[in-house]
């Protein structure tokens, strides 16, 4: 596969993969928070978490809307379950900036934290296609799109995004739901790896019309996805937020040269702080930036700025 621009994917084996791979995830796994301030109101479990059995349950959350959960996944379920929400500050950071009316696209909803949240923010005239590739949770998602009361404005692709339409190998374990992604090394989750084929297709396939934001978490294959979106991405004020993850993103390309690519066309940097505040960095600076939530966009999003 190319990256738009002649740029070669590159598909790296290293010894420590396994172990790097459990360390990143370990960063988003309820025990540290990542910084998040617990939210205020916090009730008790049983008021709302519903076990429906081994497969599914139902949580709702602080803000208000429900999703069917998988009591087996001990990485983005749990927290849900545990404390009723994920990524505050990126949830906060996104409700600041989508606006009523707007279009979205989602690729790696999981669970749909920040779809509902998405959908919540363009309204009734708005629209959100949420791209999840894991079947499970695919599933997951699509019972809760219709319990929330979104089928009329979440629309819901079951597959991956990716740079070329056909399908791809994707790698996941129930344990580690939050964790799935395309085939870079056999068995990444040992014994408990679950890998399948499934669909896959390019943004501008899936979306005719260009959209206004673009949100990504896709465990490294964001350079693909981005490849796949040249008609998003010549609207002007394209908004992109999207997990930056240098180390996972370097198994799949050159994160250099995919920093440049997107500064040639007038891209700028900014990570997202916890107090959902921006900090702008240079492409010298991301290139270097440990794993974070970044803003990629040709302007000044709409979030108060912090200097370095």
């Amino acid at each position: 596969m190319l990256f738009s621009g002649g740029l070669a994917v590159t598909r790296i084996v290293l010894p420590d993969l396994v172990a790097r791979v459990r360390v990143c995830e370990a960063r988003r796994v309820p025990v540290s928070m990542n910084g998040e301030q617990p939210m205020k109101g916090d009730e008790s479990m049983s008021d709302r978490y519903f076990y429906l059995g081994p497969d599914t349950a139902l949580v709702r959350l602080m803000d208000g809307h429900y999703l069917f959960v998988d009591p087996q996944d001990e990485t983005v379920s749990t927290h849900l379950i545990g404390r009723g929400y994920w990524e505050t500050w990126v949830q906060k950071a996104i409700a600041a900036v989508l606006r009523p009316g707007n279009r979205a696209i989602e690729v790696g909803s999981n669970t749909g934290v920040h779809t509902m949240t998405m959908a919540r923010a363009v309204g009734a005239n708005g629209r959100v296609t949420a791209v999840e590739a894991n079947p499970r949770l695919a599933e997951l998602l699509a019972r809760s799109i219709e319990y929330n009361g979104y089928a009329g404005r979440i629309g819901l692709y079951k597959g991956a995004a990716n740079d070329v339409d056909g399908e791809l190998v994707f790698q996941t374990s129930r344990r580690n739901g939050g964790g799935g992604h395309t085939l870079v090394y056999e068995n990444i989750f040992g014994a408990e790896t679950i890998t399948v084929r499934v669909p896959a297709a390019r943004l501008d396939t899936m979306v005719g019309n260009p959209v206004d934001f673009i949100r990504l978490d896709a465990e490294g294959s964001e350079p693909q996805i981005l490849a796949g979106a040249a008609n998003h991405l010549a609207n002007p004020d394209i908004l992109i937020c999207m997990e930056w993850d240098a180390f996972q993103m370097n198994l799949r390309t050159s994160v250099p040269a995919f920093i440049e690519s997107l500064t040639e066309t007038g891209f700028r940097f900014w990570r997202i702080e916890t107090d959902v505040t921006l900090t702008e960095l240079s492409p010298e600076a991301i290139a270097e930036a440990p794993h974070c939530e970044v803003f990629v966009s040709r302007h000044q999003p709409p979030l108060p700025a912090k200097n370095l």
